[in-house]
């Protein structure tokens, strides 16, 4: 893009230098879910998928698009948001505790 300005009688100054974007019209990447972190005793550490635990507010982390924002959802709900660090990597412990099963 470039700008130019005219004054009231008409005259108009050269064109500025240009500034270059680009418009990406593509979603990016899902992002991924790489570890729950069970920190509730008597179990702690990570979880495997389909674990049971105890811990009502586990500790997700996981990468997406550098500065992008992940929300996160328990069965179509949103439960909350954050945002992916500038390596992409990011990390949500729920607010509200999680309903048991």
């Amino acid at each position: 893009l470039t700008a130019k300005e005219t004054d009231a009688v008409g005259n108009t100054t050269a064109a500025s230098p240009a500034y270059a974007f680009t418009v990406s019209t593509q979603a990016p990447a899902a992002p991924v879910i790489g570890s729950v972190e069970d920190d509730a005793a008597p179990h702690t550490g990570a979880l495997q998928k389909d674990a049971i635990t105890n811990d009502n507010t586990p500790i997700l982390k996981g990468t997406a698009l550098p500065g992008g924002i992940v929300t996160v959802y328990d069965n179509g709900t949103a439960i909350g948001s954050v945002k992916a660090d500038e390596n992409g990597n990011w990390r949500f412990t729920p607010e509200t505790a999680l309903k048991d099963g």
